[in-house]
């Protein structure tokens, strides 16, 4: 791990080959280490009060990261609780990367209008707080009952909120503006009716945005494969007390939490798991593998256990079906997929260490399993007592960048050159020993003879840097330096940014190259985002390297924060702080 980052993977003799002199190296005594669990849906943060008893944003942050949950979307946001969430991130207080999922109708099938589109979604890399998409509600559940192709006695067949010319209407108009949906079926007929829907809206192409499909609880053996054929993101429950809910009528149980069947039919759909705490099941991701894998419900965070009906018999999963759907698989649910989800070199160090392998212990055993430590982005967020041996460094809670990533104030750095790596993809291939992002940050100190002082993108990677506490802006002449391996012809496409959510771009440059903004048609820079143009490598290391960013011509800005998580699609450097909020959805949840 260098910085934030996961540097290389391998045996224990590759990785003690790269250590240099202040390596620290740890050593876990035979425990797992594995990416942290990422929770695709969640109300663990918008529902503190439920089980906390009061809007407690930082008890339910210490929940998640001491169940070893890393990345999350939740998926009821209210303006009370985004402004919360923004604040959380400005501070620097938000330690669980968050995707937040904007309410269009409500769990009861009412409109809340179209104030989602006053914040774009934001996809930058390492960003802790971003706008995910849009929720929709297409039946009941939470509120009502089903929406069921059968009668059961005193339900009938359930409640769907619209008809299907109004739910193509709605998720056509919101997949035209660019905003992923996820939306709540968990009947059969709502699943029939939003399948159709984001096929009426995907017209033929693939589904880029990714939209989602919530629960998928009741699938009746007509639909199971039209999730191939449309290309749905499907996210399923784990822990679920099916032990005391009412059965099914026997004809019909097949079509229950048939996800198994699911799975099997459409082996190219990407499929993850999601908690939906507090309303079902526990908050710990260990307890819903073991209920998985072992037909065993655990229903409470008080450990309460049941076994399921025997009518369910034969759906439960193996432990290496189940784990890529609580880590990679939850990832690519809220496009995160190329930042964390697995063990790669380049993507972000969100780990977590297992007091065992879930892989190879007795099934039964895993609900015993306790998460000892959380790493997020090479911090460690949490770390179980008496373990303190295993946590590389002291839990801290100040934030996003590590230190490491940013230059200190009024150092050289500060003065005129990028001071802080927002975020890093490397490129396929790369070279592992130049995969340490804050090389750039700084003067230039390439080594020709030491092959040393620069950042290695790899064929098609991204970096993207900030400027702190000064701007870039338009001078006389060039107004900013771009400073790669002078003996390199890489070329990459760069992109600017004011607020550094919202970028343009500049064109396609060599490797050392000289930017004047008004030839752009800009006044001001913040961050600057580098992606190799994906030549294949030649002889050379693969991809462009870059060295340092220089500000030429510079300016104090109003504030010096990181401006960076929800933003206003074009708001002034001055206002980043003073963002608008949603006024448009309703302040609470039934």
């Amino acid at each position: 791990m260098a910085g934030d980052l996961i540097l290389a993977v391998g045996t224990d003799e590759d990785i003690l080959a790269l250590q240099v002199a202040d390596t620290l190296v740890v050593d876990l005594q035979g425990r797992t280490l594995m990416p942290g669990f990422v929770d695709s849906h969640t109300h663990i943060f918008n529902d503190a009060g439920r089980y906390l008893g009061s809007n407690d944003y930082e008890g339910a942050q210490e929940l998640a990261l001491r169940n070893g949950i890393t990345t999350l979307g939740d998926m009821w946001v209210t303006p009370d609780f985004l402004a919360a969430m923004q604040a959380m991130d400005d501070s620097g207080r938000l330690r669980v990367r968050t995707s937040l999922y904007l309410l269009y109708t409500t769990n009861c099938g009412e409109l809340t209008g179209d104030g989602y589109r006053q914040f774009a979604p934001t996809r930058e890399p390492g960003e802790m707080l971003r706008i995910g998409g849009v929720k929709i509600f297409a039946d009941g559940g939470s509120c009502g009952h089903d929406a069921l192709s059968f009668e059961l006695p005193g339900v009938g067949y359930g409640d769907l909120w619209f008809t299907q010319d109004e739910m193509n209407t709605m998720v056509a108009d919101i997949h035209a503006a660019g905003y992923q949906l996820v939306i709540h079926a968990a009947g059969d007929r709502a699943v029939e009716q939003v399948l159709n829907a984001i096929e009426f809206a995907l017209d033929g192409q693939p589904n880029t945005l990714r939209h989602r499909i919530e629960h998928n609880s009741i699938v009746g053996p007509d639909l199971i494969r039209r999730y191939s054929e449309v290309g749905a993101v499907v996210t399923i429950h784990g822990a679920y007390p099916l032990c005391v809910a009412d059965p099914p009528p026997p004809e019909y149980q097949d079509w229950e939490w048939p996800y198994r069947d699911l799975m099997l039919a459409n082996p190219e759909v990407h499929i993850a798991w999601h908690g939906d705490y507090p309303w079902v099941g526990p908050a710990s991701p260990l307890l819903h593998l073991y209920s998985m894998v072992t037909s065993r419900e655990i229903i409470s965070d008080d450990r309460t256990e049941c076994d399921d009906p025997a009518w369910w018999t034969g759906r439960t999963f193996s432990v290496d079906e189940v784990l890529p759907m609580m880590t990679i698989e939850g990832a690519y649910a809220l496009f995160r997929d190329k930042e964390v989800g697995s063990l790669e070199p380049g993507k972000f160090a969100d780990l977590i260490i297992l007091s065992g392998d879930p892989t190879t212990i007795d099934p039964n055993a895993i609900r015993d399993l306790e998460v000892w430590m959380t790493m997020v982005g090479g911090r460690v967020e949490w770390c179980a007592p008496g373990r303190e041996a295993l946590c590389p460094v002291t839990a801290s809670s100040e934030g996003w960048p590590p230190p490491s990533l940013t230059a200190p104030p009024g150092s050289a750095a500060g003065d005129a050159y990028a001071d802080r790596v927002v975020g890093f993809i490397p490129g396929d291939p790369v070279d592992p020993r130049f995969l340490i992002a804050d090389t750039v940050l700084g003067p230039p100190d390439f080594d020709e003879p030491t092959l040393s002082g620069f950042l290695g993108l790899g064929v098609g990677g991204t970096i993207t840097v900030e400027f702190v506490d000064n701007l870039a802006v338009d001078g006389p002449g060039a107004d900013i330096d771009i400073l790669g391996d002078p003996y390199n012809d890489d070329r990459w496409t760069v992109e600017v940014s004011t607020d550094c959510a919202n970028y343009v771009s500049v064109g396609e440059m060599g490797e050392r190259a000289s930017l004047d903004l008004a030839s752009a048609g800009l006044t001001s820079v913040r961050c600057l985002r580098f992606t190799d143009d994906g030549s294949p490598a030649g002889e050379g290391l693969p991809g462009a390297e870059l060295d340092a960013v220089e500000a030429l011509n510079s300016a104090i800005p109003d504030f010096t924060g990181s401006g960076r998580g929800v933003s206003d699609p074009s708001p002034s450097i001055a206002d980043l702080r003073t963002r608008p909020r949603i006024s448009s959805l309703p302040s609470g949840r039934p």
